[in-house]
């Protein structure tokens, strides 16, 4: 018994007291779950790194967890541990686990864990036991365990045989030792390693084989290793392997799409391109008219090697990606290929897009798909003022789903129109409501469209609705309550499509809660984008806290910048993380850079500031010191430039070249002007500084959207 009390022991474990669990006994790891069932799962994480003895006991101790999730993970952790260390004592113990009969093992039979139990009595030796347990072969670690476990049941692993010169065999069988398999055995083995994910499960099982005297013909062994060299990124290396192979008739490449797929990335980023082409064109044309599935992947990846050739070869990349097109197997690689048609076309010639547009709008699947595509084309007809252009691509999307292009469009147009730039029949106001109108979207252009329409935003829903806890959201949750929210991360990736928005938000307000609030800020960034988001304004709390919030306001007045503005500059910048760091080297919470904070340190100690330098450099990652150098700096951009606009875009990308940008295109209103921008980081930049800004008003300060457009387009 854990020499705490249950209360203290939770309170211990809520904030992942690595120590408290480390100062128990290794043989009472299992009394951790006297706090919860599911706590030496969580408990096993956080200790796992400082000491594995201990956190194989507690994955042990949750294999016993009701939930069922909790098993699954805990045995995915001990399966692992159990095949690459080869650890029999681990096997012995797991077995002795479900075979004590007082009282018993009460979740023996569960397809979660029974996978544990087959490889630990395949490390033992016992495969007939191991086929017992093993449940249906669905994923790619039970693949690699069904293959060598029949492996095992066919040939079982002896010691190795005398050489006959006397010394011990090196491990390659001679004629004489191997070990002929059945042929339906061998039919299996090419299937996993032709069609497996070469991950460290298929590592395993190919050693695995070897060590049973499992020979490969030349051409298995030239796809395996090709395949591990792809997988690698080492292209040079899988064209040396797959080269031999190309003159087999398309064997076994047409056989096993995946197969294909490695030999397609292999041309495409390799060094042999054009013959890549050649042959995938040429097999193409032997293909009997039945297999579409195949045809498709030899155009589509002929279309993708032309197009890395340059835009000479764009032409003959087209044609293919259209034909491909007519045998794409879903919605998805159907968008796959509209989506190359449209690059390829918007970055040699996007003249010539619109006539695309008219032609694949009504056939693509997806607009969020395209988003990249919409958002530099709109860049594009801005800065060449293609306003009728502009006005036909709006109609040819508007009736999509998804709001963000959608209301990026309706809002230029409505400027164009109001500037008289257009000419149209649709009144501008009618542009600036269609942005009012689409629920996803984003609060820059919301801002904006209120703004101009002259009436304070709409009521943003006040509704939070709370699901009823799932297994699912439960289990990550836990993560949270036992302290171990570092963790969380790749388990919530895993889950991502399968969760809920509203499930999302409340695991966003456990990150708020929690030592790595940054992370409610990319959590609700990523579901707030989502096809069918609607806004609520709980959303719109999480994704812009008030993180430092004193010192930011105070050091914002004391520059004489907008308070809302500089909470919009730190919130992009750094998501309020002290630590943040850029490629280029800027630092801490308002990301700035050495030489740009020295020079600003300087400035506030001639005035009779602080002196953050001394004998050194200002500490950036001192969130006092980062702030105040913030807010100096952006104040003097204010006083250089034209506009809050411009000294933020100067805070981006340097006076010199904002300047120079904005004379040559003076004659368009600022809002306008930034949509002009080329550089894709600098206009985003702004729009997410200006749009942060207007949720910080709109949130805390009180502010209409007339006052916070005011303090952005002075």
């Amino acid at each position: 018994m854990l020499d705490i009390s249950r209360r203290n022991a939770i309170h211990s474990l809520k904030k992942g007291d690595v120590d408290f669990i480390l100062r128990g006994d290794l043989a009472e790891m299992g009394q951790i779950a006297r706090i919860h069932p599911a706590a030496p799962f969580y408990a096993g994480l956080l200790v796992d790194g400082q000491d594995p003895l201990r956190g194989t006991a507690l994955f042990e101790a949750a294999l016993e967890c009701p939930e069922r999730r909790i098993r699954e993970e805990a045995g995915k952790k001990l399966l692992i541990r159990l095949l690459e260390e080869k650890n029999l004592f681990l096997a012995s113990r797991l077995l002795s686990l479900i075979q004590r009969q007082n009282p018993p093992f009460p979740f023996s039979d569960d397809p979660a864990v029974r996978p544990l139990w087959a490889a630990a009595s395949y490390l033992l030796g016992h495969y007939d036991d191991a086929a017992r347990f093993l449940p249906d072969a669905e994923n790619a670690v039970t693949r690699a365990l069904a293959l060598t476990i029949e492996a095992g049941i066919l040939v079982p692993a002896g010691s190795p045989p005398e050489d006959p010169s006397g010394g011990k065999s090196s491990g390659l069988k001679s004629p004489a030792e191997r070990v002929e398999f059945p042929e339906f055995f061998r039919r299996k083995a090419v299937r996993f390693f032709f069609t497996g994910t070469p991950d460290w499960s298929y590592l395993w099982a190919l050693g695995e084989l070897r060590k049973r005297g499992y020979t490969f013909t030349g051409t298995e062994a030239a796809v395996i290793a090709g395949r591990l060299a792809v997988s690698r990124n080492a292209y040079g290396q899988s064209m040396e392997s797959f080269e031999p192979l190309l003159k087999q008739n398309g064997d076994p490449f047409l056989e096993y799409p995946e197969l294909l797929r490695d030999l397609g990335r292999t041309f495409q980023y390799g060094s042999y391109q054009e013959k890549g082409a050649e042959q995938l064109l040429q097999w193409n044309g032997k293909l009997a008219a039945g297999k579409t599935d195949i045809r498709y992947l030899l155009l589509f990846f002929t279309g993708r090697i032309r197009r890395q050739m340059g835009r000479r070869c764009y032409a003959g990349a087209a044609e293919c990606f259209a034909r491909a097109l007519e045998l794409a197997p879903d919605a998805e690689q159907a968008d796959a290929c509209i989506w190359y048609l449209l690059h390829m076309t918007l970055t040699d010639k996007p003249e010539d897009l619109l006539p695309l547009l008219r032609n694949y709008v009504p056939r693509w699947n997806s607009e969020f798909y395209f988003r990249d595509i919409l958002d530099r084309y709109v860049q594009y007809l801005t800065a060449n003022r293609k306003w009728e252009d502009l006005e036909e691509a709006f109609s040819l999307i508007r009736s999509g789903a998804g709001g963000a292009a959608k209301v990026k469009y309706a809002y230029i147009l409505g400027r164009a129109a109001g500037e008289g730039y257009l000419k149209t029949e649709t009144p501008p106001e009618a542009f600036f409501k269609a942005v009012l109108e689409e629920d996803g979207a984003p609060f820059y252009y919301r801002t904006l469209a209120a703004f101009r329409l002259e009436e304070t935003l709409p009521p943003i829903p006040e509704d939070n609705p709370v699901p009823p806890r799932r297994e699912e959201l439960t289990f990550l949750l836990n993560f949270f309550e036992f302290g171990a929210a570092g963790f969380v991360k790749p388990y919530i990736e895993e889950t991502m499509d399968r969760l809920s928005t509203e499930e999302l938000r409340q695991l966003s307000e456990a990150f708020a809660a929690s030592p790595y609030p940054e992370e409610s800020i990319r959590l609700t960034g990523r579901y707030m984008e989502r096809q069918d988001y609607r806004l609520v304004r709980r959303d719109l709390e999480l994704h812009y806290p008030r993180s430092f919030k004193s010192l930011i306001e105070d050091r914002a007045r004391e520059a004489g910048i907008p308070v809302e503005i500089f909470f919009g500059l730190v919130h992009t910048e750094s998501a309020f993380i002290p630590r943040a760091g850029s490629r280029a080297g800027a630092q801490g919470l308002a990301q700035l850079m050495p030489a740009t904070a020295r020079e600003t340190a300087l400035r506030i100690a001639r005035r009779g500031g602080p002196d953050y330098i001394g004998e050194g450099e200002p500490d950036l990652y001192d969130p006092k010191v980062n702030v105040h150098l913030g807010a100096v700096y952006l104040s003097y951009l204010m006083e250089h430039m034209d506009s809050p606009l411009l000294a933020l875009l100067a805070y981006n990308g340097g006076m010199g070249r904002v300047r120079n940008r904005r004379n040559a295109e003076s004659k368009l209103p600022e809002d306008l002007f930034l949509e002009t921008i080329d550089i894709q980081e600098t206009r985003e930049y702004g729009k997410k500084v200006l749009g942060a800004a207007a949720a910080y008003g709109y949130l805390y300060y009180g502010m209409t959207m007339e006052a916070v457009a005011a303090d952005i387009f002075k």
